[in-house]
């Protein structure tokens, strides 16, 4: 919706203001550029805010809350619907429906009806507000964000072109952080270690060996777990003997420690028994005494001290005499000598104003006689004119002096006027030279083609660079003819991509399998040098060969059964049927010490034996998985040659080079470019050849036009002809203007002569009727009938100053009698006083006043010193009835403790605190023995006597050091059963591996569930990435031409054609866009200036706004302080670009600075320009 009115109703410090864009209800005179300035604290910045707010809701936290409240914020705006009718929309502050449609402004929006969803659509546009602000919004930081990233990205077109269109950031940045991303997840790099992906996959082929080589060992484990619970059962039964021992020891111990406890309680007991008749005193009953004691003594010196202050201040008191009357009249005292010095002043007063009236009199009667010698002051002021005649007269005089001058000026400039009539009457006219139309439109059209031998240059020049670049592309990639390139048919991405997946998967496949058969020669090789380790020693006994011995031992020992104890053949038979060399006897004896012997060596050699059956088992394994990888070799290979043989019949079906995936993708990225390149170059060439007929059609023109206004063509050039004509047609249009100019100052001069007969004709009746006005006044003022306004206002001054004196006299009477009247006053004051304290009235007042007054200070010091003693002796009272209550006090406490000892006197009460004292130390540890004795047995008191009878401490410390000599004993027999169960636990677990499979197993399914965590969300990363950059590519390709073309339009604008246009220099990798000077040379990015590039971006967001407005019809384009970094010319360029832009829709410019505004005012024509200043806005609500 198009905004017509925006209405701050209450948001940020506006209070129902008004922002108007256009009067017409369908909203066609709010196109254009509105240029919105307000100062620092004019609401700038909340009326762009409100812009957002009114569409999108008032945030919850909102800013703008710091003049009216939260639930007070109000924007409204009349906007512009679909169907072209005008739309009333008010927002509220507030959760859910917050858009509401009222009648009118004072309609409360919580009674008006919500607006539709199809209202809102068109409000909104189908955005959200970050999609509006990126979209539609750019302010200074976003602008020269926009212009370091063209820097940064070098200018890359599909980036540029993308952000500026989207209103995005960073589109490079985003597509390296995408691709660092899933690096960090995955590298395809083969030293690549860090990746999440890569060190799993490190781990996991590590843990599977280390799997494989955890087998089981031979089956020592029994016997070995035997001897451990053996060991273990041992340690238990002797850890269970030792904490017997221990426990015995503790209780001897025990036994040790309560004995001289019980001892200690028993004599505590009978001395406590002795000392049952002392009577219980408080633990604190001395302090009590030595304080009361101490007490009573203080207080005595405290009433004899009292008594002796008591008596001073009463001799004090005595001797003070006072002058009570001084004191009842103090106030009148201190108020007479207040005014002493006022009344002195005063005096002084009265003869300097005698003076002075004096001297007036003198002025006065001089100044009468001056005016007239026979009138007096009196009659002369009767003359003096009242207020309004005196405003009137004063009006008439101050005409005359303004309508003098300007009489005179008017008379002097029309007799110049006639002057210079009568000469320009004189001047032979000029003669007039009139121009052709045709000329003027042939020379209009012929300029249109602009520089057209520079520009006809710059496009040779093109058209060699792009023949070289075209066959040098075709060299790159290998061509010599465009039509091959032109019917080969290239393969899909997806193609592509599946191809190289095949491939890789064949590759990956025979690489691993590579790796794995390098890996397992590797580990034979090792397991082969660690069994001939192992077997260097001579033959070593497994457990394969102790079953051999067996067997034949076994077996001998049946033959030998048959032969000998059953008789089922001869020993001979047996001999040759078992190949024997000695009788069966012997054999057998042989063979049975013989297995013997292996079992022997077994045991002494389990763990080499097991190593040697581990190495040749993993020795065997690797050898079949060796075949294992021979056949799946020879499988991948034919795989891989099956792909080969097939991707190369589909390459020349499509007429591709043999090439690889990736280097075909590269070989057809290039054909896309080729094709592009002869794409422009065909579009040049029409394009040249269509100049070059524009050129001869407009040379003919000129050539026909020059001839019809009586010129000869100069030449055969179009420069040439152009400039003939120009010449040609700006003299005639200065010959043209000349004329005009004549008559224009002939005008001029007529209505300038025509003004000034009226003013003279009007200042002539003004001064008559002013004239006659003043001399009515110059008999009054004794003046002559010829007096002019200056003697009249001399008149008038003199009249004023003989007033001035008289008036300054009056005052200074008036002021006499004041002073006289406080005088008098003083002195009847001075003598009421005296009367009133029974003196003589005085015969100076002043010297009185000033008597009374030291007399007073000197009652009223007395009087302090009174009230002084009196406080002190009231002081002392106190002190003494206070050290006498103290005495009795102490003395209850004292009898109270004589009380408490048995009655007896306060000399006896020290020995009775002392025998109180010990009583109380015995019951006290009588208690702690007892708390002692339960901390160290749980036993009763009784139950420990009972275990202590007939026991004495020896026996007790014998029986003590028996059991220790005992657990030292035991101890060691436990740390010994100790080392056994530790060493053979080792034992069990060298043998037992079957952890260390299960740590790898474990270890192994971590990395392969961090492989399936991080597999997904790299798809994601790598799917991201590549959708992206495929937008950009699509991006670039639909939206490259119109786009470029459009921002090179107003970059021109921007720049006054510094920069003729914008292209795409496809030259390398990566399509970049440059800039091509007024000279023909093309700049990259960054060769220019950091305000060009601010403008190159806007430029680009203006282009991309333009090709997207059909989309979202009159939403506004919002900009805040985007000329900051422009100066002033540079400003108003771009303001007229936004002016071009803003023709059929709306550009909104916020700024605070004023000097914009002359320069927009300069720069952009007014139709198109509309100003708002926020101030002022604010001041007509």
């Amino acid at each position: 919706m198009k905004l017509i009115r925006l209405d701050l109703q209450a948001f940020g410090p506006f209070t129902d203001t008004q922002i108007v864009f256009g009067q017409a209800d369908d909203g066609r005179d709010a196109d254009g550029l509105h240029l919105i300035y307000g100062p620092n604290e004019a609401g700038k910045s909340s009326a762009l805010r409100a812009m957002t707010d009114l569409r999108f809701g008032i945030p919850v936290r909102s800013r703008d809350n710091f003049v009216h409240d939260f639930n007070r914020l109000r924007i409204a705006g009349v906007f512009v619907d679909a169907r072209g009718e005008p739309v009333y929309l008010a927002r509220r502050k507030g959760r859910g429906l917050t858009l509401h449609r009222p009648d009118s402004k004072d309609h409360t929006l919580t009674d008006a009806p919500a607006a539709t969803p199809e209202q809102e659509q068109q409000l909104t546009g189908g955005l959200t507000r970050e999609a509006f602000e990126a979209m539609f919004g750019l302010d200074h930081l976003r602008l020269r964000e926009g212009g370091d990233r063209l820097l940064k990205g070098e200018g890359e077109l599909g980036s540029a072109l993308f952000e500026a269109s989207a209103g995005t950031r960073g589109i490079a940045g985003i597509l390296e952080a995408l691709d660092t991303d899933a690096k960090g997840l995955f590298s395809s790099h083969g030293r690549a270690t860090q990746a999440v992906i890569n060190e799993a996959r490190s781990t996991l082929e590590g843990q599977r060996k280390v799997h494989r080589d955890a087998l089981t060992r031979p089956a020592e484990w029994q016997a070995l777990e035997r001897s451990h619970q053996q060991a273990l059962e041992e340690l238990t039964t002797l850890e269970k003997t030792l904490e017997e021992a221990q426990r015995h020891e503790k209780e001897l111990a025990g036994l040790r420690t309560v004995a001289p406890l019980l001892e200690d309680l028993d004599r505590l007991r009978k001395e406590l028994a002795s000392l049952d008749t002392v009577p219980d005193l408080a633990a604190e009953a001395r302090e009590q005494r030595l304080s009361a004691q101490q007490a009573r003594g203080r207080a005595r010196q405290d009433l004899r001290d009292a008594e002796a202050q008591w008596q001073e201040c009463e001799r004090r008191l005595q001797a003070l005499v006072i002058e009570t009357p001084l004191l009842e009249h103090a106030a009148t005292i201190e108020r007479l000598a207040g005014r002493l010095e006022t009344v002195t002043e005063a005096r002084v007063e009265l003869y300097r104003q005698q003076a002075r009236v004096e001297r007036l009199d003198a002025r006065l009667a001089e100044q009468a006689q001056r005016l007239d010698h026979k009138a007096d002051v009196q009659k002369l002021l009767k003359h003096l004119p009242s207020a309004a005649d005196r405003a009137a007269l004063e009006e008439d005089l101050n005409q005359l002096a303004v309508i003098g001058p300007r009489l005179e000026d008017r008379r002097s400039r029309l007799e110049a006027l006639e002057t210079a009539e009568r000469e320009a009457e004189h001047e032979a006219a000029a003669p007039e030279v009139t121009a052709s139309e045709s000329l003027a439109q042939a020379l209009h059209q012929a300029r249109a083609l602009g520089e057209v031998t520079a520009d006809t240059q710059a496009v040779k020049r093109d058209l060699e660079d792009m023949h070289g670049q075209l066959q040098q592309h075709l060299a790159d990639m290998g061509q010599t003819e465009l039509q091959a390139v032109r019917e080969a048919r290239p393969l899909m991405q997806a193609q592509l991509d599946e191809a190289r997946n095949a491939r890789d998967a064949v590759e990956d496949t025979l690489r691993a399998l590579n790796e794995e058969q390098a890996r397992l020669q590797r580990d034979r090789q090792e397991q082969a040098r660690q069994l001939e380790q192992l077997t260097a020693g001579g033959r070593v006994v497994t457990l394969d060969t102790l079953l051999e011995a067996r067997a034949w031992r076994d077996a001998l020992w049946s033959r030998l059964r048959q032969t000998y104890v059953e008789g089922k053949g001869a020993p001979e038979t047996a001999m040759q049927d078992l190949e024997l060399t000695r009788p069966l006897p012997e054999s057998f004896e042989a063979a049975q010490v013989q297995a013997d012997h292996q079992a022997d060596q077994l045991r002494e050699n389990a763990g080499q034996a097991a190593r040697i059956q581990e190495c040749q088992g993993r020795i065997k394994a690797m050898d079949e998985r060796h075949g294992e990888i021979q056949a799946r070799l020879a499988q991948g290979q034919r795989e891989r040659e099956a792909w080969i043989e097939h991707w190369q019949a589909r390459l020349q079906a499509q007429g591709l080079p043999d090439l690889s995936p990736d280097a075909l993708g590269q070989w057809q990225a290039r054909r896309e470019a080729l094709l592009e390149l002869a794409r422009r170059l065909e579009r040049l060439e029409r394009s040249q050849t269509e100049r070059d007929e524009q050129r001869r059609q407009a040379m003919e023109a000129l050539s026909q036009a020059l001839c019809a206004v009586g010129e000869r063509p100069a030449g055969t050039d179009l420069a040439t002809l152009i400039e003939q004509a120009g010449a040609w047609e700006r003299q005639a249009t200065a010959a043209q203007g000349r004329r005009q100019e004549r008559e224009r100052h002939a005008r001029i001069r007529q209505r300038d002569r025509d003004a000034l007969v009226r003013d003279i004709d009007a200042m002539e009746r003004s001064w008559q009727a002013r004239t006659r006005a003043v001399s009515a006044w110059h008999e009054r003022l004794g003046l002559p009938a010829t007096a002019g306004p200056a003697t009249v206002r001399a008149r008038l001054e003199e009249l004023d100053a003989l007033e001035a004196l008289s008036v300054e006299r009056e005052d200074l009477l008036a002021a006499q009698a004041r002073q006289q009247s406080l005088v008098r006053d003083f002195q009847d004051q001075v003598a009421s006083l005296a009367h009133l304290l029974g003196e003589p009235a005085p015969s100076s007042p002043d010297d009185h006043a000033g008597q009374l007054q030291m007399r007073l200070r000197v009652a009223r010091e007395r009087e302090h010193q009174r009230a002084m003693g009196l406080q002190e002796q009231g002081a002392a009272a106190t002190a003494r009835e206070r050290a006498r209550q103290e005495l009795d006090t102490q003395a209850r406490v004292l009898e109270a403790l004589c009380q408490a000892a048995g009655g007896v006197c306060e000399d006896d009460l020290p020995e009775i605190e002392a025998r109180a004292d010990r009583k109380r130390q015995v019951r006290m540890g009588l208690e702690e023995r007892q708390q002692q004795l339960a901390l160290a047995s749980i036993h009763s008191e009784a139950d420990l006597r009972q275990r202590l009878e007939g026991l004495d401490v020896i026996a007790i410390e014998a029986d003590q050091a028996r059991c220790q000599g005992e657990i030292e004993r035991l101890g060691q027999a436990v740390a010994e059963a100790r080392r056994v169960e530790e060493r053979t636990r080792r034992e069990l677990e060298a043998v037992d591996t079957s952890g260390e499979a299960a740590r790898a197993r474990e270890a192994m399914e971590s990395a392969a569930a961090r492989i399936q965590g991080a597999i997904r969300p790299w798809l994601r990363l790598r799917l991201a990435h590549g959708l992206l950059q495929e937008a950009l590519h699509r991006f670039r390709q639909r939206s490259q031409a119109p786009m470029v073309a459009a921002a090179s339009k107003y970059l021109a604008l921007m720049t006054q054609g510094r920069y003729a246009r914008l292209e795409a220099d496809e030259s390398q990798d990566v399509p970049v866009l440059k800039a091509m000077r007024d000279d023909g040379t093309l700049i990259g990015v960054d060769a220019m200036s950091e305000g060009t590039r601010d403008q190159l971006y806007l430029a680009l967001r203006l282009a991309a706004l333009e090709l997207r407005r059909e989309s979202h019809p009159g939403m506004p384009v919002i900009l805040d302080d985007v000329l900051m970094t422009s100066d002033d010319a540079r400003a108003g360029l771009i303001l007229q670009a936004l002016a071009r832009f803003a023709g059929e829709g709306q550009v909104m410019l916020f700024t605070h600075h004023r000097h914009l505004l002359e320069v927009a005012r300069e720069a952009v024509q007014a139709d198109a320009l509309h100003i708002h200043e926020l101030e002022r806005e604010r001041g007509v609500a």
